[in-house]
């Protein structure tokens, strides 16, 4: 297992769930999920299937870039474009 990436998920999902203002079981029911299973998956104890990251994107609002830390490192780049001095 990545446990970086596995990391990076469970923060952004923690984050997203927050936003939400969604508990850890109220996701876990959205998802078809054991309570503990979905709480190991945002603790970063765990990486989710190819199906479950889709359905957490669905229900957490949040694109597969940004679940994955993919969109943090692509927005770096463009926002630094009027900066240069």
């Amino acid at each position: 297992m990545n446990e970086e990436l596995a990391t990076r998920i469970g923060s952004a999902a923690r984050e997203a769930r927050t936003q939400l203002g969604l508990t850890q079981a109220e996701v876990a029911e959205k998802l078809g999920l054991a309570h503990m299973v979905y709480s190991r998956l945002e603790r970063g104890k765990m990486l989710p299937s190819v199906q479950t990251l889709l359905r957490m994107c669905s229900v957490l609002r949040i694109s597969s870039d940004e679940l994955l830390g993919i969109a943090d490192a692509e927005e770096g780049p463009k926002s630094g474009k009027g900066e240069r001095g």
